[in-house]
Parts: structure tokens; sequence; C-alpha cells
């Protein structure tokens, strides 16, 4: 019974690891997203393998130009903060920006940039600075500016709690959300997914061969208390 928990707990470990995985290859061109790997640890008594935790990879993704004036990409380690359509105060580092029906800007999930930027409804053309402030070019040639984009810095972002659509939200281990100034902001630039898709292919591989064994250990082990049962029987 020992050597089918044992290949149980590989077994979950596995499993895990090939969702991550396969989440990171999802995501593959989805901007700002960061990929994760899992961390496992050895049982209690040195008995199975148990999943430690789900760290994330924290360096940038590459940045790619797109000519877009709404698509910004930050320097490592800033987030957009935006509300989401349930009011939650949440962060991601996903600059693909649009302008929703009421002139707000929003994610392409619709949720609103923090504090929020609305656009007037003659804008001809917006840009955005280096400073993150917004300006737009109003219908009668006058230039007018909106509001700034305020990026946040988290002290340890590995910390924060991953809750869908790209996003995040601070925990008591990533410690509370800091806005700064005098950060760098690129408009017309997008930075992509830091997934290494050679790196997941190799590890989708691993993932498959390592549940496949286990799973092969637990056949036997079954077999073999079968064959126990019948000779006490």
């Amino acid at each position: 019974m020992d050597g089918i928990r044992i290949a149980q707990t590989a077994l979950n470990v596995g499993q895990t690891s090939l969702d991550v995985s396969a989440n990171n290859l999802a995501n593959l061109n989805t901007s700002g997203f960061k990929s994760s790997s899992t961390n496992s640890y050895s049982g209690p008594g040195g008995r199975g393998v148990e999943t430690g935790s789900i760290s994330e990879n924290t360096l940038p993704g590459p940045r790619e130009f797109t000519g877009r004036p709404l698509d910004i990409s930050l320097q490592d380690g800033l987030y957009f903060a935006v509300r989401t359509s349930n009011g939650r105060l949440a962060f991601t580092r996903d600059g693909s920006f649009t302008v929703d029906g009421s002139g707000q800007i929003v994610t392409q999930n619709g949720d609103r940039l923090e504090p929020p930027l609305q656009l007037p409804s003659d804008s001809k053309g917006v840009s955005v600075g280096k400073d993150g402030q917004v300006s737009v070019l109003r219908g009668d040639g006058a230039r007018e500016e909106v509001g700034k984009i305020q990026p946040v810095r988290f002290p340890n972002s590995q910390g924060m709690e991953k809750i869908g659509n790209n996003l995040a939200v601070p925990t008591a281990a990533s410690g509370a959300g800091i806005k700064v100034s005098g950060s760098e902001m690129f408009s017309g630039a997008l930075e992509r997914s830091n997934t290494d898709i050679a790196d997941e292919m190799i590890n989708q591989i691993k993932n498959e061969r390592f549940i496949e064994a286990n799973t092969k250990i637990v056949k036997t082990e079954d077999e073999n208390l079968g064959t126990l049962i019948d000779m006490k029987s």
C-alpha cells in the first residue's frame, strides 16, 4: 500500500506541473504574462513528494512595438492598477488598453484604469508621455491633458495572488502596492509573454513521462497486492 501512496503523491505533483506548463503555453501570446513553475519537496519521512509552491518567473518579456498609442509597456517590476467590473482593485502588466463607449481607458477585458481616465467625446487623438501623462487632441485643435497613469510596485511581487484574466491582487506576502513616479513608460509598445516555448515543450514531455512511469508503478503495486490477497484466501 505504501508504494501506491508514494506513487500517488508523485502523480499529483506531475499533474500540477503539467497543468502549470500547459497554462504557460496557453498564454504564449498574452501581453505581460509571466510564466510559472512548480517547486516540490520530499513528503513526511522522505516518503513521496509534495508540491511546495508555484513560483512566477519575474523576468521581463520581449518588447514589441505596435505603434498604437494605448499599447503601453512598463519598466520591470511595475504594474498597472485597474478596477474590475465587480469593483475589485487588481493589477496587471498587460498594457494593451483601449477606449470603451463612455470614453474610459480600459483593458481588453473592460477593466478600467485606476485612477480612471476618461477621454472627451470630441477627442481626435491620444498620446501617452514617458511619465504616464495622457493628452488628447480636441476637436477644436487644442491639446488637453486628461490625467496620468500611475504605475505601482510591490515589495514582493511573487507573493501576489493570480485571479485570472492576467490579473493579480496583493497579499500579506506581497505587501501593499506603492505608487511609483519618475519611471518611464513606453507608448506604442507591448511587453510580450516571457514564456519560453522550447522549455515548456520539454517540460510537457518530462511531465507526461513522469506521470506515465508512476501510473505503471500504481498498476504494478495494485497487481502485487491482488496476488497477496489471493494467496491468503
